[in-house]
């Protein structure tokens, strides 16, 4: 409970009847009767310019003690609960001062006293925090983790081979939900490559180990994650290839290295130069020109597949595919050391002597 504080006004003399006052509302009559008012009310003065004004000592205090209680608040008071019951102090006491007693009039602002807070802004603060009800939430984390899972994908991820090519690089975002039991489940991808690249994410995403799961008020409960993999392809010098690249992903370096022949590039050119013959049955039209064979290295170095991507005529064609099916065993090509499979393309020109 607050403090309370006493409003004292004492009647030193009496004071005309209300009805009295209410005849001398009038200005003129007002005047008339200021001399017997002042005489018997102690609560007229008289201005400089002769006319009176009713001033009631008991308001001038109420009013000035009202102020000093506002302005000593630490919090904002409700000023029209206060307005009301500072006029039930000032009717109290003007009903007293009407029944023409000499008594002593002392009112009491206790009833006030529940829009004065007792505690100030820290200490009410303070205690909200102290009651408030926190709820704690952990993120989940590979059991493993995130070191440990960076190097299971990055040893589980595989680069498209077909895409090899084509030096293709990028990033795909994989969306996953991992479960109350610490299982990943709801995979998406958000931001992807191609299909081939996305699906390989996906397929290393799924593959990961348990996690811890979230919680929630020490309660475990599922929660959404993203991991982007980044695919990068380190090709040999000269060689062009996309850069693309999300610098927050989880990127994995993939080194490839291309097919060569083992007799050497100078050597495979000699063989064909010398095993290349012009169709005889096309020498009468000297044609001339050239057929582009595109051609798969196996694993164990072997030519695999030819094809012929530009033609000259079918004779030419069938002939520059024969050479390439006889060309000397290749050294496969690697990625991250591993011998894969590998396309090359090799134009064969032909002439009449």
């Amino acid at each position: 409970m607050g403090k309370g504080y006493k409003i004292s006004t004492t009647k030193k003399s009496s004071v005309p009847p209300e009805d009295k006052i209410r005849q001398h509302m009038d200005f003129d009559k007002l005047m008339a009767a200021s001399a017997d008012a002042a005489a018997t009310s102690g609560f007229l003065t008289t201005i400089a310019n002769g006319k009176a004004i009713l001033l009631g000592s008991l308001i001038v205090t109420t009013a000035a003690v009202s102020y000093w209680v506002f302005k000593s608040a630490p919090y904002p008071i409700d000023p029209v609960e206060n307005e009301t019951k500072l006029e039930s102090v000032a009717e109290h006491a003007m009903d007293t001062l009407s029944n023409g007693t000499n008594e002593s009039v002392t009112t009491t602002l206790d009833d006030m006293s529940t829009t004065i807070p007792e505690k100030r802004v820290d200490d009410v603060q303070k205690e909200a925090i102290a009651n408030f009800d926190l709820t704690t939430f952990e993120n989940a984390e590979p059991i493993i983790g995130y070191d440990s899972l960076y190097k299971f994908i990055a040893a589980s991820l595989q680069y498209p081979e077909d895409r090899i090519e084509e030096g293709v690089q990028g990033t795909v975002k994989v969306r996953f939900v991992i479960d109350s039991t610490g299982s990943v489940t709801n995979l998406n991808v958000i931001a992807g490559i191609t299909e081939d690249f996305d699906s390989e994410a996906k397929r290393v995403i799924a593959m990961m180990p348990k996690w811890k799961p979230a919680s929630m008020n020490d309660q475990p409960v599922a929660s959404k994650m993203i991991i982007p993999i980044g695919f990068r392809l380190t090709k040999p010098a000269g060689d062009t290839q996309s850069t693309a690249e999300d610098p927050n992903s989880v990127v994995v370096d993939f080194d490839f290295q291309n097919a060569e022949p083992t007799v050497g590039y100078d050597s495979m050119y000699a063989f064909i130069a010398s095993n290349l013959k012009y169709p005889p049955s096309m020498i009468p039209d000297s044609i001339e020109g050239t057929v582009r064979v595109r051609f798969v290295i196996g694993v164990t170095g072997n030519v695999i597949q030819t094809k012929v991507v530009e033609s000259l005529d079918f004779l030419f064609d069938v002939e520059a595919e024969r050479v390439i099916r006889r060309l000397p065993k290749w050294k496969a090509a690697t990625l991250n050391g591993k011998p894969i499979k590998s396309k090359m393309e090799i134009p064969l020109r032909f002439k009449v002597d």
